[in-house]
């Protein structure tokens, strides 16, 4: 039996490790290679894996050949490079040796298995609800191209056909759930997605759409979201990408410009019609400045029944390879405690969620405004992509923290936390 796991790499869920991962390595999974043994393997857009020896850990990297990348070598299917300084000699011979294992087994491994390295296909019942929700990310196909994105074609929580949809929805209602999140890629690209959304509601099941707000501008695209009876049937919540105030920034910042007009009328059509809507500000370097005025424009243009949400960019998906796009969080910090505090004083409600934030420490005065700081629950074991330091056993939000990405603490190191005292 391996003696490594794969991880969910958002929930830090053991998985079966998938043959083909193992075929592309030969034995090396099981027999490791001048002391560094296989540890962990991660999936999103490459597959991470995790060399573990006494002196440190290593991760190495395996992309598709179209992922626009600088890397270590290529193969004829693959680009390989690794993350971080190498802790010993030895780690570039096992990426010498990995990359040689890959290139054998590329040249037999038939087609289907070399395409599914990547492919993370989710079964209904393995779905994993989260805050009494259950997500459904429908596409992989998007209709924007952020390059700070963490959603592909290769990522956990897909479904893959319409009925798979249904299914899931049906099983979030089975498991006595609140309510479901649709998200993608973009969702609104489906064509059976008022089906989905009716078919919720029909259950009693709160509904977050979440989207680029590209396609639902007008007001005739929710036209057919409706009940039997011919009722509207609209998704209670409206999550809307909204990372600039600024639209010549737009194509920067999502790759695709002239949509902001689009953008702004898809939140006032969504407000017009009744549904709640949250503006996702998605911190990067390319827009850290304009936070502490964002909410001024989103008052000014949608009034304060919208609430903000803003993340950070993780390193994962896109900016796995796109550090640069990562802040360090001292830079975030006074950018945050303003945006935060303008909110506050205009009457919109503001969050810093878990997983796509930063921990409460950056900006402790503003704790309030952080998901983490009415957690339920206190949180479970660490998720193998995220680290705690020492002195966080100190800190009185210890036990709300999930931690800090690990990479993001192998790219920019630990300054800017420290822990919090009562």
């Amino acid at each position: 039996m391996s003696a490594f796991r794969e991880y969910d790499t958002h929930a830090g869920v053991a998985m079966t490790v998938d043959p083909n991962i193992q075929a592309l390595l030969g034995g090396l999974a099981e027999t490791g290679f001048a002391g560094w043994n296989l540890a962990e393997v991660h999936r999103h857009r490459t597959v991470e894996l995790v060399f573990a020896r006494h002196e440190g850990r290593f991760v190495l990297w395996i992309a598709p050949l179209d992922l626009d990348t600088a890397f270590y070598r290529r193969t004829g299917r693959f680009k390989l490079g690794y993350r971080g300084e190498p802790p010993h000699p030895s780690a570039m011979a096992l990426l010498d040796h990995v990359c040689t294992r890959v290139a054998e087994a590329e040249r037999r491994l038939p087609e289907e298995a070399l395409r599914n390295i990547f492919r993370v296909t989710t079964d209904v019942e393995n779905l994993r609800p989260h805050n009494r929700e259950l997500e459904l990310r429908v596409t992989s196909r998007c209709n924007e191209s952020c390059p700070f994105c963490n959603s592909f074609p290769y990522v956990e929580n897909r479904l893959d056909t319409p009925e798979s949809v249904v299914a899931a929805i049906g099983r979030a209602k089975a498991l006595g759930l609140d309510g479901i999140v649709i998200t993608g890629g973009e969702p609104t690209l489906m064509p059976d997605l008022p089906t989905w959304v009716s078919r919720a509601k029909a259950m009693g099941l709160h509904v977050v759409l979440q989207t680029n707000g590209v396609r639902c501008a007008e007001p005739s695209f929710w036209d057919p979201f409706q009940r039997p009876d011919r009722t509207p049937a609209l998704p209670d919540l409206l999550f809307v990408s909204f990372h600039t105030q600024h639209a010549a920034r737009l194509k920067t910042l999502t790759g695709v410009g002239g949509t902001f007009r689009r953008k702004v009328k898809a939140v006032q059509t969504a407000l017009c019609l009744g549904m709640g809507v949250t503006l996702n500000f998605v911190i990067s370097t390319l827009n850290l400045d304009e936070f502490p005025d964002f909410p001024e424009f989103a008052a000014a243009t949608f009034g304060n029944r919208i609430s903000i949400e803003v993340s950070v960019v993780a390193p994962t998906g896109r900016a796995a390879q796109a550090t640069e796009l990562i802040p360090q969080v001292q830079a975030v910090a006074p950018a945050l405690r303003a945006g935060l505090h303008r909110a506050r004083q205009l009457g919109i409600e503001a969050w810093v969620p878990e997983e796509c934030g930063v921990p409460i420490c950056v900006a402790p005065d503003c704790s309030r405004h952080f998901r983490a700081s009415i957690r339920p629950e206190p949180v479970g074991p660490l998720a193998p992509d995220r680290v705690k330091f020492p002195f966080c056993a100190d800190c009185a939000h210890n036990t709300r923290c999930i931690g800090v990405w690990r990479a993001y603490v192998e790219l920019h190191g630990p300054q800017g936390f420290a822990p919090v005292r009562d």
